[in-house]
């Protein structure tokens, strides 16, 4: 089963510039207006895990138009840290905007027009209570350079799994559940690296540590293909990059290294046909 949707074929999709015609700046600017109005009467939107879009507004002098967002950040952990990286935050708000707007022909649209227009974008984050966090700008040319450099399957791919990495770490150490931690997420030359934490102090791990071979066939039948895992399973194999999971004792007694090549994980996939 594939995941719904990936990032790398909606950014395409969602900014692939109209077809070739000259329009001047002013009826574009027109349009950019009619777009952003009718944008607006979208929200409040949902947008995936960005939090929800309270409006939509264009500031003509300015040229630019601003995507406002409320975020409940006792919800979402990884937030926090991402909002003090504006670069991390920017790119990982692009792709989830672009990913909702896929489906939205409105938002297509307005992004289209952004380019036409050479108007830019904010990104304006404030909390529950309606103090502003941070907000971060996107100009048409960073728009324009993201469709013309990602063109390609693979390097979107490769720039989902990058985001999908800094994501996780942005929120460290995440808490698996029944004692069970995310300490550490690698995007290496190539594999993925994945290190998981147990506590042993506070929980009873008998009959966890097994052999290698008991324990790499368990991930790989039970865990990978998850409904959590399938995205990043499919991510793998599509740039072609294997996968390393340790599992270690915070007792520092006992761990397992366990090692999937690209094409063990190819196999893994077909399981699920």
């Amino acid at each position: 089963m594939k995941p719904k949707k990936f990032f790398h074929c909606l950014l395409l999709a969602a900014i692939t510039l109209l077809a070739a015609v000259t329009i001047s700046c002013s009826r574009n600017e027109k349009k950019v207006a009619a777009a952003v109005s009718d944008a607006n009467s979208e929200c409040p939107m949902s947008v995936n895990k960005l939090g929800k879009c309270t409006a939509i507004t264009y500031d003509k002098k300015g040229k630019k138009v601003v995507f406002h967002f409320t975020v409940d950040t006792g919800n979402m952990l990884w937030f926090d840290r991402a909002s003090k990286k504006p670069d991390l935050l920017l790119r990982i708000t692009v792709l989830g905007v672009i990913d909702y707007g896929i489906e939205n022909p409105v938002l297509t649209k307005l992004f289209e027009l952004l380019i036409n227009c050479k108007a830019n974008l904010e990104f304006a984050y404030q909390s529950l209570s309606g103090k502003e966090i941070v907000t971060v700008p996107l100009t048409y040319k960073k728009l324009k350079e993201l469709r013309d450099n990602l063109r390609s399957e693979t390097k979107f791919f490769v720039e989902s799994l990058d985001i999908l990495v800094e994501i996780n770490r942005a929120a460290m150490p995440i808490e698996m559940g029944n004692g069970v931690w995310l300490k550490d997420m690698e995007n290496g030359k190539e594999n993925l690296k994945m290190v998981y934490e147990l506590d042993e102090v506070n929980h009873d791990f008998d009959g966890f540590w097994r052999p290698e071979s008991s324990m790499k066939e368990e991930y790989a039948t039970e865990i990978l293909p998850s409904d959590e895992n399938r995205g990043l399973l499919e991510m793998l194999i599509m740039t072609g990059k294997g996968l390393e999971v340790t599992y270690k004792s915070n007792k520092g007694t006992q761990s397992v290294h366990l090692v999937y090549t690209a094409e063990e994980l190819k196999k893994i996939k077909e399981l699920w046909l």
